[in-house]
């Protein structure tokens, strides 16, 4: 007997179940139908604003449908031209303390200086700071400060101009080429584990973390 109840009851939930599925769609169907029809009486051309007589009491489905058929704003263009990356000097500074790129005696994984100095007269001043020890002769080691700095020649100054006349690198390169070459100069004279190098990370580092937060 409770066997016979128990298929009864399977037949009965087998044979309802699409019925409640139809009228399930039904539902939906309707709801559907009342949205749409909402949407066309409230919905107006982008450029006219709403008036006093539409309702204001819609279903939230049917704001938020309006909201998203709201065509964007356009971009306001900038009035001024972006600052050029280089006037920022956020990614690369000259280490105080240093004075690898003092050491004007290069080695032969370096090209000879008059390939690099195409004015002849650059190069000869060039070879004359040349010291005995490699060092240049304006070089104070105690201090590791240049003794001619405000006067130093072109060739000693990190600026745009000077690295796209010399070795062709455009402006927007110039931090990354600067950190590139402060690198290998600071690991040929101090070594590629040397304190200084270290510290040069560090400044970098710094100047990145400064740059991303400002």
């Amino acid at each position: 007997m409770l066997v016979r109840k128990a298929e009864h009851r399977r037949h009965f939930s087998s044979g309802i179940r699409p019925i409640l599925r139809a009228l399930a769609e039904i539902r939906d169907k309707e709801e559907i139908n009342a949205v749409s029809k909402l949407l066309k009486k409230t919905a107006q051309p982008s450029s006219e604003k709403r008036t006093s007589n539409e309702p204001e009491n819609l279903p939230l489905v049917v704001k938020a449908e309006l909201e998203r058929r709201k065509p964007n704003p356009p971009k306001k263009k900038d009035s001024l031209p972006p600052v050029p990356f280089w006037k920022t000097r956020r990614a690369w500074a000259c280490m105080k303390g240093c004075g690898a790129c003092c050491y004007l005696e290069k080695g032969p994984q370096y090209p000879p200086v008059e390939e690099v100095l195409a004015n002849p007269e650059e190069a000869a001043l060039y070879r004359s700071m040349i010291g005995k020890d490699g060092w240049c002769k304006n070089f104070d080691k105690a201090s590791r400060t240049c003794k001619i700095y405000e006067d130093r020649p072109r060739f000693c100054r990190v600026e745009p101009e000077v690295l796209k006349d010399l070795f062709d690198i455009p402006e927007h390169k110039v931090d990354k080429e600067a950190c590139s070459l402060c690198r290998d100069s600071i690991s040929d004279v101090y070594g590629c584990k040397s304190r200084e190098l270290k510290n040069f990370e560090r400044l970098i580092t710094s100047l990145k973390t400064s740059g991303k937060t400002s």
